[in-house]
């Protein structure tokens, strides 16, 4: 009897999980030029762009997508839009196409200097950033009205190839991509001033860089980085999951649930609180994936080679709240020691300080805090990434990820 009970809870537990794990399928491009770039903005509208001027637009879903017009016959790389009516579209050749009515019609204007245009990222319909190459030296340009008029914002002075440009507001971004030292940028004024982080050695190249706040995020390519303390300290990590797969784009969910998306139409998706460890999802294609696209955790969208396009439900089953502001970590990394902040002035009335490593073993415990602000020495921490806890009488008020090193 008590083996039958058994087999009901298992069967029961297995029937009631179908259909909850990642799905991904496949929806018809009508195309099989190779497509570089897909966004939507929102569950229905979406656009994608690759070879030969292709533009395809839906707005079902990806049900169906339709050939848009462009008006180019070069490659292109990036599509933005900030609304289901104005965006923008770059590709080789100093190439900008700009609509105003959902791409129903396209202006071909041409920027500044530039080789190719690789990256193209807008915070409202007036103020955006391209990225690419120009003369063997990274580029990027800016615009304050809507492409009307741009700026070079970086040019010879950086060696860093674009290939993606990644902005939290109007003053924090990132760019990465290729060059001789793999220097990535970043700017906490939108752009009047790039500074370079030197810490990627062997030259790879980075394809999409995404960041959940100013302090963490991820950058994928040849290989896949962890960047910490907005970007000054980074580690590896495997997203091709024991793979030489090169991965092309990155979503963080938030900083448990992450997913990329590469070469041979790989999938993968973080399996532990701290994004270090990732597991294959099951993928419909092999062609090579080559952008991600995620608008909520039931909705994502990745192109690739020969017009390849999936569509995937089910992403995670659960998205942690935000929790970096309730208390600040500053600095993060550290080497000595670091301090602990909260936010809006809230003191401890009972607090309790926990230090976790990457599998969840408590290394430090630090009770009956009665403060606003803590110090946290290194001592006898190890360099790496730890899960930083911290409780107010018993409650979780927060948690977020420390980089030691």
């Amino acid at each position: 009897m008590k083996i039958l009970n058994l087999l009901f809870v298992i069967i029961f537990f297995v029937i009631s999980n179908i259909g909850k794990s990642q799905q991904w399928t496949l929806q018809n491009s009508g195309t099989i030029q190779n497509l570089y770039a897909v966004q939507f903005v929102d569950i229905n509208n979406g656009w994608a762009v690759g070879n030969a001027g292709t533009i395809l637009h839906t707005t079902n879903g990806g049900t169906t997508w339709s050939p848009q017009v462009s008006g180019v016959t070069v490659n292109l790389k990036s599509v933005f839009f900030v609304s289901t009516t104005v965006g923008w579209v770059v590709g080789i050749d100093q190439t900008i196409l700009h609509t105003i009515n959902g791409g129903t019609t396209w202006t071909h204007t041409t920027g500044l200097a530039g080789e190719a245009y690789r990256s193209v990222y807008f915070i409202n319909q007036n103020v955006g950033w391209i990225g690419g190459t120009n003369v063997g030296a990274g580029y990027i340009i800016a615009t304050t009205d809507g492409g009307q008029n741009w700026i070079v914002q970086t040019d010879a002075s950086t060696s860093t190839f674009v290939n993606d440009l990644f902005f939290l507001d109007a003053n924090n971004g990132w760019a990465i991509g290729t060059s001789g030292n793999s220097d990535a940028l970043r700017t906490s004024n939108g752009g009047n001033f790039w500074f370079t982080f030197s810490y990627i050695t062997g030259c790879p190249t980075y394809y999409d860089i995404f960041f959940i706040d100013t302090q963490i995020g991820v950058a994928v390519g040849d290989n896949s980085l962890i960047l910490s303390d907005g970007g000054s300290s980074c580690f590896n990590i495997d997203i091709a999951v024991g793979t030489s797969y090169p991965m092309h784009g990155v979503y963080l969910f938030d900083y448990e649930n992450g997913l990329a998306v590469g070469e041979n139409g790989l999938i993968s998706k973080s399996i532990n609180t701290s994004l270090v460890g990732w597991e294959q999802v099951v993928s419909p294609t092999t062609n090579n994936l080559l952008s991600l696209c995620v608008k909520d955790n039931n909705h994502a969208w990745a192109v690739g080679s020969n017009g390849t396009i999936i569509k995937g439900t089910n992403l995670v089953t659960s998205i942690s709240e935000n929790k970096t502001n309730s208390f600040s970590v500053y600095p993060n990394s550290f080497s000595d020691f670091t301090t602990i902040t909260l936010g809006n002035k809230k003191m401890l009335t009972n607090g309790t300080l926990e230090l976790t490593d990457l599998t969840g073993r408590v290394l430090r415990k630090i009770e009956n805090l009665t403060c606003n602000t803590f110090v946290l020495n290194k001592e006898d921490l190890t360099d790496g990434m730890y899960l930083l806890v911290v409780y107010d009488g018993g409650v979780k008020i927060g948690s977020t990820k420390i980089l030691c090193n």
